[in-house]
C-alpha cells in the first residue's frame, strides 16, 4: 500500500506518534536502589525460560507519558500524551503535543484506528498500515510487548544463539554478534530471503532487556531501543527511560522517553474511540 499525497502529513503524525511510544515502557517515581535477582545462564534454552518467566503481569495500565524527538530536518519537539492497556486486548494512546489532543489511536487484536483531530480525518483497518509506516511486519503481540518492555522476537525464537558480551552481559540474535555488525554497515549480505534482521542485549545478572536493535535491509532502516533505570511495579521490574534511535536514509531521529505516571491494575478504565460522523476517511491508494 502507498499513500497518495493529500494524506501524507497525517501519516508523518501517525508514525511520530507511534514511534515516540512504540518501544517502550513504563515508569513511576525513581527508586533509590533496586534489589534485582541474580540470574545465571549458560544456554539458550535458560535464557527463554527466563525471558518467559518474566513476562508482566497485569491486567491494565493506566500511563502518562513525555518525549523529546530531535531529527536533522526538524530539529527538536516535544510530545506528552496519555497510553492505556489492557493486556492482550487493547492499545490506546492519546497524543497531547501542547496540552490539545491532536490524536488517538486504538489497537485490538484484530485492527488500529487513528483520529485526526486537526484535520477531522480518520482511519481504521488491519495492520498493514502500522507495518508500512513503520517499517517491519506488525500485530498487536508485537505492540503491546513493546509499549510494556517486553521481549519479542522478530524471527524464530528457536534460532537466536546465545554470545557473550563483555560490556553488556549477554547477545542474542539468529546472527553471531560480528556478523550482525557487518550486515548492518552493509559489509555482509545475509542469505537470499532475509529481510529484517534484530540482536537483544541483556544486562548480566538480572537478564534485563538493554538493548534491542532492528534492521530493515530493503529500506536501509535501522531501528535501536536502550533501557536504563529499571524499577520494580508490582512484581514487574519496567524501564524508567528510553532512547531510540531511528536511522533512515533520508533522516536520523533521537528519541527520548519517559513516562511520568503510571497507574497499575486500575478497577474500570475506558477506552473511547468515537469517529465523529462529519469526519473523512484518510484516502490511501494500493
Amino acid at each position: 500500500m502507498s499513500f497518495n499525497k493529500s494524506t501524507k502529513y497525517n501519516y508523518v503524525i501517525l508514525t511520530f506518534i507511534l514511534v515516540s511510544v512504540l518501544l517502550f515502557s513504563c515508569k513511576t517515581k525513581p527508586k533509590e536502589t533496586v534489589n534485582y535477582p541474580i540470574k545465571e545462564i549458560n544456554s539458550e534454552a535458560a535464557l527463554l525460560a527466563s525471558i518467559d518467566s518474566s513476562k508482566h503481569q497485569f491486567h491494565n495500565l493506566n500511563i502518562k507519558f513525555s518525549a523529546k524527538i530531535k531529527t536533522k530536518k526538524n530539529g527538536d519537539n516535544s510530545l506528552r500524551g496519555k497510553l492505556k492497556i489492557r493486556q492482550d486486548s487493547a492499545v490506546w494512546i492519546s497524543a497531547l503535543p501542547v496540552g490539545i489532543e491532536i490524536a488517538r489511536i486504538l489497537a485490538t487484536q484484530q485492527e488500529a484506528g487513528l483520529i485526526y483531530y486537526l484535520e477531522k480525518s480518520y482511519f481504521k483497518g488491519d495492520y498493514s498500515l502500522l507495518s508500512g509506516l513503520v517499517g517491519y511486519s506488525l500485530n498487536y503481540s508485537m505492540l503491546e510487548a513493546a509499549l510494556t518492555g517486553g521481549v519479542f522476537f522478530m524471527q524464530d525464537r528457536n534460532t537466536y544463539k546465545l554470545e557473550a558480551d563483555r560490556k553488556i552481559g549477554y547477545f542474542f540474535s539468529p546472527f553471531s554478534k560480528q556478523q550482525f555488525e557487518r550486515i548492518i554497515t552493509e559489509k555482509e549480505t545475509p542469505d537470499k530471503g532475509v529481510s529484517n534482521i534484530q540482536a537483544l542485549w541483556f544486562n548480566e545478572g538480572n537478564l534485563l532487556l538493554h538493548k534491542n536493535v532492528m534492521y530493515d535491509l530493503p529500506n536501509k532502516r535501522y531501528l535501536e531501543a536502550s533501557y536504563e533505570k529499571y524499577t520494580l511495579i508490582g512484581k514487574d521490574y519496567l524501564p524508567q527511560l528510553i532512547r531510540l534511535e531511528l536511522k533512515t536514509p533520508e533522516d536520523v531521529a533521537v528519541f527520548t522517553i519517559e513516562l511520568n505516571k503510571i497507574e497499575m491494575d486500575v478497577p474500570e478504565m475506558d477506552y473511547p474511540f468515537t469517529i465523529p460522523g462529519s469526519y473523512t476517511l484518510m484516502e490511501t491508494k494500493k
